[in-house]
């Protein structure tokens, strides 16, 4: 390094959680984020906050605000821009979650300079089980944390060299 240069910055790393309700996406994600001091952003999560904070401040009136997309990428630009100053090595997020959802985040991640370098999607292997652990989670949730034994990851794509080398079950 010359002196007076600045050291290069690295990457932070993006990795995309998809999966359908039940499935365990928080669950994994905040794992990772624990196992590679990543932050988290559950986009869904801020939708609902958003949500509450409308309905405490005008009455309990339908809002569309949980389901608004332009809100919601608005949501995901902050917390990529937030990535990017702040200079974490990683970050999670929850987006839409589905593999649409991660197309989406990935054209946001390329408009504020940053790659995506995973994407995660679960799937629960058996729908009873499934349809079992949200109902449960339904009547406990957020106390319930859901045996995740039954979950697995049916695909996985990796760039840069970021692979997993734990099993999260």
């Amino acid at each position: 390094k010359k002196q007076g240069s600045k050291a290069p910055t690295r990457q932070p790393r993006v990795v995309v959680m998809i999966g359908a309700p039940g499935t365990g996406v928080t669950t994994h994600s905040k794992a990772i984020c624990e196992q590679y001091q990543f932050r988290h952003f559950s986009i869904g999560d801020m939708l609902r906050e958003r949500q509450k904070q409308h309905q405490d401040t005008h009455g309990a009136e339908k809002s569309g605000l949980a389901h608004s997309s332009d809100l919601a990428n608005s949501l995901l630009k902050v917390c990529l821009q937030q990535t990017k100053v702040e200079h974490w090595a990683g970050v999670v997020l929850e987006y839409v979650k589905t593999p649409k959802g991660s197309q989406i985040v990935e054209e946001l991640c390329h408009k504020a300079g940053l790659r995506v370098d995973c994407v995660i999607m679960l799937e629960a292997k058996d729908i009873l089980e499934l349809s079992a652990r949200v109902r449960a989670r339904d009547a406990s949730w957020p106390d319930a944390d859901p045996d995740l034994s039954d979950v697995h990851r049916i695909q996985i794509h990796l760039r840069r060299g970021l692979l997993w080398a734990h099993d999260l079950k």
